[in-house]
């Protein structure tokens, strides 16, 4: 198998892992050398193998055996939910490989948490053609709308119309019913050099919140020297934002990580220096 490289060069070790090859998951890649004793996945597939509870039209699993299972495959990064196996873009859209190579996109837990309750969201028409890292879905918040990105090149096939309905199911279950689309990529292998994958999934995140307890500290102390403190240490919750930070402050935040647009300007002004 070809090596791709991404984030950090984090495909370098990467092979294809023995369920790939097996046609039991349509995409997976091994840094483990094949030592599936300790593999989470691994665990999950054998576990599960007992018995199936069956899938919804949106990819969302029944049973207490299922559920048990999905717990075995998410690890907590400083309290925030990074399941495994999945794939993440630098502005949190996560994306999961499915069968016959489509992919589902949603938003991950820290954007999900950052953003507070998701009031409304707008998604884009079955059939169109999205690119990497571009806008391609909104939601509003409590502090206005912010544009999200696809992970990937391609065509959007399914959308999740239960979020017009319930746009609260992105806080709910991030990973689950509240994800946001599917799309068929065009061009997978090339795209996949973009994401965070694997163990770099945990650094990236580390760095990510470190970047979030800096930028609030920034903003809260100025209005709360008291409160600034303790948001350096750690004592104040995010779901706690709004009341400490006026709105215009907390979209620019909320945009400094999660919006598209803001990725997209980011990426020309480092191309220009």
């Amino acid at each position: 198998m070809k090596k791709e490289s991404g984030p950090g060069g984090i495909f370098d070790d990467f092979q294809q892992c023995v369920w790939m090859t097996a046609g039991v998951v349509d995409y997976k890649l091994c840094n483990r050398n094949f030592e599936c004793d300790d593999c989470p996945l691994d665990v999950g597939i054998r576990k599960a193998a007992g018995g199936r509870h069956g899938t919804d039209t949106h990819g969302q699993r029944h049973g207490s055996k299922d559920r048990g299972v999905l717990e075995e495959l998410t690890r907590k990064v400083e309290g925030y939910l990074v399941p495994n196996g999945l794939f993440y873009h630098r502005r949190h859209a996560w994306m999961r490989i499915e069968e016959g190579g489509r992919v589902r996109v949603g938003l991950d837990d820290f954007g999900q948490r950052l953003v507070g309750r998701v009031y409304s969201i707008g998604l884009p028409p079955t059939g169109s053609r999205v690119r990497l890292g571009q806008p391609v879905w909104t939601i509003v918040h409590r502090a206005g709308e912010t544009d999200l990105c696809a992970p990937v090149n391609g065509v959007i096939v399914e959308v999740n119309d239960k979020l017009t309905q319930q746009p609260s199911l992105v806080n709910r279950d991030s990973y689950g019913s509240g994800a946001a689309f599917v799309l068929q990529p065009t061009g997978l292998a090339e795209d996949l050099g973009n994401l965070f994958y694997g163990k770099q999934v945990e650094r990236w995140f580390h760095a990510e919140i470190e970047d979030l307890h800096a930028q609030l500290f920034r903003l809260v102390s100025g209005a709360s020297p008291a409160l600034g403190q303790t948001v350096q240490d750690g004592g104040m919750p995010i779901e706690d934002l709004s009341a400490a930070v006026d709105p215009d402050r907390l979209q620019a935040l909320i945009d400094h990580f999660l919006s598209a647009k803001r990725g997209l300007r980011s990426e020309l002004e480092g191309q220009r220096d």
